[in-house]
């Protein structure tokens, strides 16, 4: 990472967007040069509030310079904002490491399987957490072992596409 030229709080007001399109996100863009405030010019790991709802998320690069966030349902619903509304958001640059909370169907399997529990070491931490959050969000018991077993497999290689 590179030098923090600003770890204090910055605090604005933005307003979620959502581009047209299924499967688009709704996010609001950082109104400052995140680059410059964090020292760092790619993804950029943050401790966000919105309309005091408190998250760790990233601040993603657009590419021409600025970064936006993405301000998922969960949060969108907790504090009852969606598209085009106005929320208040205070960030501060997160230097904490991120480690995922490993369901406990994966966590066996990955115990007996070196391979994938090798493959998933080696993943980001928002890949692990992807495959974390699809096997936590199934409300049966039997789904969520079908799903790591899944992850499993597809960490070993064994599942293309």
């Amino acid at each position: 990472m590179g030098k923090k030229t600003d770890a204090a709080l910055r605090s604005f007001e933005a307003e979620l967007l959502r581009p047209p399109g299924i499967g688009t996100w709704t996010y609001l863009t950082v109104p400052f040069s995140a680059a410059e405030a964090y020292g760092v010019k790619g993804r950029i790991p943050i401790r966000a509030t919105v309309n005091g709802v408190a998250y760790r998320s990233s601040l993603l690069p657009k590419g021409d310079g600025t970064h936006y966030l993405v301000v998922g349902g969960k949060i969108r619903d907790e504090v009852g904002a969606t598209q085009g509304d106005v929320v208040k958001v205070v960030l501060e640059l997160d230097l904490e490491e991120r480690v995922v909370d490993v369901p406990p169907e994966l966590a066996r399997l990955l115990k007996r399987r070196p391979k994938a529990r090798t493959a998933f070491a080696k993943l980001a931490y928002s890949h692990q957490k992807r495959y974390a959050d699809h096997i936590q969000e199934a409300k049966s018991p039997e789904t969520r072992g079908r799903r790591a077993e899944k992850a499993v497999q597809a960490l070993e290689g064994e599942l293309l596409g």
